[in-house]
């Protein structure tokens, strides 16, 4: 490089850099906790600008367990979670409110290898993050219906996320099976792990992955929300749009620390109707969530509540307009 041009360098350095300083402080940091990983809506909102061009910087933590999730929304640790929305309704006592979609639930019931059917599960034990929501209720719906009831004909041992899940039967081989998602479930079928069934044929459409906020936050930072939320669907829209379709198996290899086999699995997957187009709430498909929390849980008398009382598409239907515009 010439003095000359190595100067001019330098000189575009000393009035760029202050500008690019002085953005990066107008930014607000929104805290968001998930699980089981990174969300790639997010991942791919911020490498696009997506987060910035609205003056916001996002703060990820990925949580080990489901009940640290939930800690850190209703204490107010965090603004934003994103998990199973079972989640959500799990606290909603606690002033939650859901207020955007992300996937339905293309989940498996994954066992040792060897195993033939789901009464060979019978006197065994499994593995879920937690034993009282989200996919666990999910496994055990899949249990009931042949006839075999937590407690008393297997055995449920709280493991962590689906990850976790995985490393731990691949480990200990008494740990006979768990509700995994993909692309873990993929990962599990290729080192020779079975599939016993898959949530959709057992149980129909499930609204899996969403984000919820505690009610006074969404209150009292509704156009940061807003922003937010809008951020996160031109994220999910980038993610299904074809023309950006090996960069995003590219993210998820590197996102998910999968080959590239898998991923391009996984992305069949994903814009095969896993993923939900612009985020989108699927009311039906919330209806199982509660449903199965009545049917195997007991709660409300097994009478499930109108899902309006779990979300508020406020929030969402704003930043779905001010993208039309």
């Amino acid at each position: 490089m010439s003095t000359a041009r190595a100067a001019a360098l330098l000189v575009e350095i000393f009035l760029v850099l202050p500008a690019l300083m002085a953005q990066s402080r107008d930014l607000t940091t929104i805290h968001v906790v998930s699980i089981p990983g990174r969300p790639l809506a997010i991942v791919a909102a911020e490498k696009q600008g997506f987060f910035a061009r609205r003056g916001i910087a996002v703060k990820l933590d990925v949580m080990p367990n489901s009940t640290t999730l939930r800690k850190a929304i209703t204490e107010g640790t965090a603004d934003v979670a994103h998990a199973a929305l079972d989640n959500a309704v799990a606290i909603a006592q606690s002033g939650i409110v859901i207020v955007i979609g992300g996937d339905v639930s293309f989940n498996e019931l994954i066992a040792q290898s060897g195993t033939k059917s789901i009464e060979d599960l019978r006197g065994k034990v499994l593995i879920v993050d937690a034993p009282d929501t989200a996919y666990a209720l999910q496994l055990k719906k899949m249990l009931l219906q042949h006839g075999l009831n937590a407690g008393t004909d297997y055995q449920l041992k709280p493991m962590g996320t689906t990850p976790h899940r995985l490393e731990a039967m691949r480990s200990d081989k008494t740990y006979a099976a768990s509700m995994l998602s993909p692309p873990t479930s993929l990962l599990a079928k290729r080192d020779g792990f079975v599939s016993l069934g898959s949530t959709r044929d057992a149980i129909g459409p499930y609204q899996a992955l969403g984000g919820f906020v505690r009610q006074p936050w969404a209150k009292q930072n509704s156009d940061l929300l807003v922003r937010y939320l809008g951020a996160y669907i031109e994220g999910q829209r980038w993610l299904l749009d074809p023309a950006h379709k090996r960069q995003v198996i590219a993210l998820i290899m590197d996102e998910w620390k999968v080959p590239q086999t898998v991923a391009t699995e996984t992305y069949r997957l994903m814009t095969g109707g896993w993923f939900q187009p612009d985020a989108r709430f699927d009311v039906d498909a919330f209806r199982t969530v509660l449903k199965l929390r009545a049917d195997v849980e007991g709660e409300w008398g097994g009478n499930p509540p109108p899902p309006d009382n779990y979300y508020d598409p406020a929030f969402y239907d704003a930043a779905l307009s001010k993208l039309k515009q």
